[in-house]
């Protein structure tokens, strides 16, 4: 991401995503626009860096709630945050500067996800993750992966994510809420491992045949 991605695209004849829209939706504030109006929960959000009170972040979220870092991938800044101290580290460790989503925790959801991996709007391959000791589902992390099934709902939201974006691929974050499915972000360069290991499917080869 960067001078060296933009000299190799200009080299290219196509890319994968396209870069203008890729560094756009790099950030998960900016991803938050796409699902606005889309038959889909979407957990409570606010931007803004860790300079805001733990009262006000909790009398909109909840006592506890999720901070996520706008882009960071494989779960590295993303914090799960249940006092003022858990705000208070934020700022210590990454400035008040730095800017964060701060999402609504779906507990039922904790350590469980669905990752859905769309190819220009079709559902390439489906899984769960989920981990026995950490409140995210990412395969970085050690969750295990096993297939899920495809639904209408979840193949509306994943045509309508691209619909709306026009990336060529994006693996979608899915929570299980007790009330159905909730939005948590797409990703514009996520890993394959875990979803061609449970799919035994090549997903590379895919994306490249579409």
């Amino acid at each position: 991401d960067g001078a060296v991605v933009d000299c190799m695209s200009r080299l290219t004849s196509r890319s994968y995503n396209p870069t203008d829209i890729f560094r756009y939706y790099r950030n998960k504030f900016h991803q938050l626009s796409v699902v606005a109006g889309l038959q889909v929960h979407v957990p409570v959000s606010l931007m803004g860096t860790a300079a805001l009170s733990w009262l006000s972040l909790s009398d909109k979220l909840g006592s506890q709630f999720v901070a996520k870092g706008t882009t960071g991938s494989m779960g590295r800044e993303v914090f799960l945050i249940g006092n003022a101290d858990g705000v208070r580290r934020l700022q210590e460790e990454h400035g008040d500067r730095k800017e964060w989503v701060f999402q609504q925790y779906i507990r039922e959801s904790s350590g469980r996800s669905l990752r859905l991996l769309s190819i220009r709007g079709r559902i390439a391959a489906s899984i769960i993750r989920e981990s026995e000791d950490d409140f995210r589902a990412n395969v970085a992390l050690g969750a295990r992966t096993s297939l899920f099934p495809v639904d209408d709902a979840l193949e509306e939201l994943a045509l309508q994510i691209y619909e709306k974006t026009r990336l060529d691929f994006v693996g979608i974050d899915v929570l299980l809420g007790n009330d159905g499915y909730y939005f948590c972000e797409f990703n514009v360069m996520q890993g394959l491992e875990g979803v061609e290991s449970a799919s035994h499917k090549n997903i590379a080869r895919e994306m490249m045949l579409t």
